[in-house]
């Protein structure tokens, strides 16, 4: 029976693979869109249970079963692209002078919240203001749309302030949020190539009450990987707020340039080939070993 159990869980896991797969490619001319990947990890040996009429009685033991550990997102640069368009921007970060890294962010409002993205292909609305082909809205310093006046042309300048490209009078300041690579953790992928900080709701909502997190923090091999640094959760714990922002000191903003998606279509296709390999060799085995379980049973009954 625990050879059925192991294969069904190969099959799950190969089936969240195929989704991350199909998502990276479906988005592999996303401008500024980041690939997930998904990590590994194997079931501590147990023993399975079974509960029937409010009675918990043991299976059997269990051990090398392998699940789906977390979704992760490679937040590396995409290539650069020139283009034509004032209105194309891209946002290109240097090296930190000890040799760490980090990333920006236009910060966007969509349906009243904000959003974090890398996507650089700007528009004009109906009413003028900048904003993104899925309808966010561009933010400044202040956290207001930016409405571009009748008549005037634009251009941004590697600050990123927006101007009159006749007088150089500054209309607005884009806002661009910095993050440190190892804070990236704390993003959450929402919409297409866009991501929010999570909030404690979030945290507590996916690992736990905070108390807990932070005394598991530093044996908790899930917590590791995924949000890397326990001081931001030690900071919210004093603030009640998630804080991973920089000051904006190491980024170009780059006009007339677009950041391509970081996926690699033929190393994604290569990763489609095994997974769906894996799926078929794990469904291979539950049908093998359904009969033989099956078989089994009937001699016992015989």
């Amino acid at each position: 029976m625990g050879n059925v159990y192991t294969g069904a869980m190969g099959m799950i896991s190969f089936q969240t693979k195929l989704d991350v797969i199909g998502n990276n490619i479906a988005n592999a001319r996303s401008n500024g869109y980041k690939k997930d990947t998904e990590t590994f990890s194997v079931f501590e040996e147990g023993m399975r249970k079974i509960i029937s009429n409010d009675k918990t009685g043991n299976i059997g033991p269990y051990q090398n079963e392998v699940h789906i550990d977390d979704i992760q997102t490679n937040f590396n640069p995409g290539l650069i692209e020139v283009t034509n368009s004032s209105l194309d921007v891209s946002l290109q970060n240097k090296a930190n002078q000890d040799g760490s890294k980090t990333i920006s962010f236009f910060e966007v409002g969509i349906n009243g919240e904000n959003r974090l993205t890398r996507d650089g292909h700007f528009q004009l609305d109906e009413e003028r203001n900048l904003s993104l082909m899925n309808g966010a809205f561009l933010l400044d310093t202040n956290g207001k749309h930016i409405q571009i006046p009748d008549g005037v042309d634009i251009t941004i300048d590697r600050e990123g302030k927006v101007l009159n490209k006749n007088n150089g009078d500054e209309i607005a300041q884009l806002q661009i949020r910095t993050v440190d690579e190892k804070n990236t953790g704390y993003l959450k992928k929402t919409e297409g190539t866009m991501f929010k900080v999570m909030t404690l709701d979030d945290i507590q909502n996916s690992f736990g009450p905070l108390d807990k997190v932070l005394g598991a923090f530093d044996s908790n091999q899930s917590l590791l990987k995924v949000l890397k640094n326990k001081e931001v959760l030690d900071e919210a714990n004093t603030s009640g707020q998630i804080n991973i922002f920089n000051p904006v000191n190491n980024v170009n903003v780059m006009q007339q340039t677009l950041e391509q998606s970081n996926v690699d279509i033929t190393a994604e296709m290569n990763e489609l080939m095994l997974a769906q390999k894996g799926f078929q060799a794990n469904s291979k085995a539950v049908t093998t070993f359904d009969k033989i379980n099956e078989k089994e049973a009937n001699q016992l009954g015989a």
